[in-house]
């Protein structure tokens, strides 16, 4: 009987040493880590954190000032009917911002944003404007400061007309005559041709008394310098002018030289 119960006590013992086995291979493995996956985080849109109306002289100039909590691309434009100037702002006002009370309406009369439907991270700052007006924008640092100033008035087109008819008929009182300073009376001929088509009245065409004239000269008298030296400025080339140092009844004499 004890031959045959020590089989049954060896499988015993084989089976404990297997069980052990496997709770310890068991209790030795790594647990399951939860691995936490995190999306992303976009870069948050800048915030505008004020908006200013700063006045300079009175109806002279005024500016808009934006501050943002760092630099935004933006565009700036102006419209018609009524006029105003516009600001379109990669950012967001901060939490109760609002549009700046504006003490002097002579070119500012209001500002007040606008969310764009179709840019969700965009706002327009709209400045209402009482005239018609040129801008200038700078940048530095996250503020965008939009320099106002009146529009200049176009000149009226009747004033230069004018000024032009009146010189017209200052030129044609002048008494001048044109002298052949190169020997050749030719060369006076088309140069009093050409003051004719300018306007001037020739009175007389001669050579001069001497014939080593090298450029155009025009001479002229006392009270008439202003005149010559427009003279001067339409013939070009090397032309200049002299003062008249001897008796004369002309107001301006021409002298064609030899290399105009």
């Amino acid at each position: 009987m004890f031959d045959k119960k020590r089989p049954k006590k060896a499988n015993i013992f084989l089976l404990s040493i297997i069980l052990g086995s496997i709770y310890l291979i068991s209790s030795c493995a790594p647990a399951p880590t939860k691995v936490k996956v995190t999306a992303p985080v976009g870069e948050r849109p800048a915030r505008i954190k004020s908006v200013n109306a700063i006045l300079g002289a009175p109806g002279k100039e005024a500016a808009i000032e934006i501050t943002s909590s760092k630099p935004a691309p933006y565009t700036a434009f102006k419209l018609a009917q009524p006029p105003r100037l516009i600001v379109e702002i990669d950012a967001l006002p901060v939490k109760g911002l609002t549009g700046p009370a504006v003490f002097d309406g002579r070119i500012i009369k209001a500002i007040h944003f606008q969310s764009i439907k179709d840019k969700p991270l965009c706002t327009r700052i709209i400045a209402s404007l009482s005239q018609d007006v040129e801008y200038d924008v700078q940048e530095n640092d996250g503020t965008i400061k939009v320099i106002l100033s009146p529009k200049r008035p176009v000149e009226e087109v009747g004033k230069p007309v004018l000024a032009a008819k009146e010189l017209q008929e200052d030129i044609q009182k002048l008494r001048v005559k044109v002298l052949s300073g190169d020997g050749d009376l030719s060369s006076s001929k088309e140069m009093a041709k050409k003051l004719r088509n300018m306007g001037y009245k020739i009175s007389l065409i001669d050579y001069a008394p001497r014939s080593n004239f090298s450029q155009n000269t025009v001479y002229f008298a006392a009270k008439f310098q202003n005149e010559a030296k427009r003279l001067v400025l339409s013939l070009g080339g090397n032309a200049i002018c002299k003062p008249i140092t001897w008796s004369s009844i002309f107001d301006l004499i021409v002298v064609t030289g030899k290399t105009p």
